[in-house]
């Protein structure tokens, strides 16, 4: 795709954006409440941070950022890590989530945008700090399944109804692998290492 046929295309995008509320929007779910979703947030910080197209898209990229760190514990139970905004329920096993319940996929994607604003912003040492903190709440909580010398991350951080799903596996273990290039201690980096290379056995 030309690059200006890209440009325009996200440029519509950003302008279909509200400031400070770039992940507030509707889910077909709660298709008439507006709620703040992480995820988006993720995603905002993620593409601002890495191409900068104004002095604004920095100023979005480090608010967004910064937002993701102020709420990484939203349902205030001690754990880091992002998820859905309201009460859902997996339609397969029958078991109903509470709002902010972590989840794989939401958090590896908030991890990627903290992470990738980290790289391309100044001085912003507590979006690695936070990153790693949410990391960790999934290997901490041992919320996947082990297969010999392989391994699956479930889908949520809760153990009622483990459930491997290879899509929010996969990209959550492809940010273990990225966490392992910062300093953040030989101990940790070996840990975060070993988890991802098992996990790409099971891929």
């Amino acid at each position: 795709m030309p690059s200006n046929i890209a440009d325009e295309l996200y440029q519509a995008v950003l302008g279909g954006l509200v400031d400070a509320q770039e992940g507030v929007g509707f889910d077909y779910v709660h298709p008439d409440e507006k709620l703040d979703y992480p995820m988006a947030r993720g995603l905002v910080a993620a593409a601002e941070s890495r191409y900068k197209r104004s002095p604004s898209s920095v100023i979005r990229a480090e608010r967004n950022a910064t937002w993701l760190c102020e709420h990484a514990d939203r349902d205030d139970d001690g754990v880091i890590g992002w998820g859905l905004p309201f009460e859902w329920n997996t339609n397969i096993q029958g078991v109903t989530y509470s709002a902010h319940q972590e989840t794989t996929i939401t958090t590896a994607i908030c991890i990627d945008g903290l992470l990738t604003a980290y790289e391309h912003l100044d001085e912003h040492s507590e979006y690695l700090n936070t990153a790693v903190a949410a990391a960790e709440t999934f290997i901490d909580c041992e919320c996947y399944s082990e297969y010999d010398d392989e391994l699956c991350f479930w889908y949520t951080a809760a153990g009622e109804a483990p459930s491997d799903t290879i899509n929010s596996h996969a990209y959550l273990v492809g940010q273990l692998q990225r966490l392992t290039s910062y300093s953040i201690g030989t101990s940790r980096k070996r840990l975060f290492s070993d988890v991802a290379d098992r996990g790409v056995r099971y891929l």
